[in-house]
């Protein structure tokens, strides 16, 4: 019996899990890389694990991320993007992610502006998803690009429908600057350097 061949995605993305027990752990080491998704039959292989998480009760965020994009602000390719975020309540939170999801790893998500026609699909990132009692969320992370912000919302507006418009929150992604102790200690390295030199 010859194996049934999978069908590949445009892109490859990673889901990952962030540990929420108290921990001395650094963010870093408490987000561990569950699994890296390629083909249709990984995604919805994953996907069956996903499903009913309004129904969750404790705390919990997941994030599904383009393969070698970290999920945090740090990231060089998420630097100066874009955080588009929507509170979601109980049972909608399934349906709606599934929406973003499959259009994500579809590559089907569009903006049609006049003459204008983006594929959006190619400027999310990832997105991530926040189990909160009484408000989870969904946040969908998209690279710079002119007008980002604009796009993004009408594209989630068009896709979750309207009655989200006014619950959809946008604002940029901070740019990574380094902080005073780290610029001291490169300084007085380069310094040192310069001496062993």
């Amino acid at each position: 019996m010859t194996e049934t061949e999978e069908h590949p995605l445009a892109r490859t993305f990673t889901l990952w899990y962030e540990k929420q027990e108290a921990t001395d752990e650094s963010w870093d080491n408490r987000v561990v890389k569950l699994c890296t998704i390629s083909t249709v039959e990984q995604f919805w292989q994953m996907y069956s694990h996903l499903t009913r998480l309004h129904t969750h009760t404790r705390t919990e965020t997941l994030s599904f991320f383009e393969q070698g994009i970290h999920p945090s602000w740090e990231d060089p390719r998420n630097q100066e993007g874009f955080k588009t975020a929507l509170t979601f309540v109980n049972e909608s939170l399934d349906y709606q992610l599934e929406q973003i999801l499959l259009n994500l790893v579809g590559n089907s998500l569009m903006y049609r502006d006049r003459d204008q026609e983006i594929n959006v699909s190619e400027l999310i990132n990832g997105v991530i998803i926040k189990i909160r009692k009484g408000s989870p969320s969904i946040e969908v992370w998209s690279r710079p690009y002119p007008n980002s912000n604009t796009i993004m919302t009408r594209c989630l507006t068009n896709l979750w429908g309207q009655q989200f418009t006014k619950k959809l929150h946008s604002k940029p992604l901070p740019k990574l600057t380094p902080q005073k102790g780290q610029k001291k200690n490169e300084d007085k390295h380069a310094q040192n350097k310069e001496e062993a030199d």
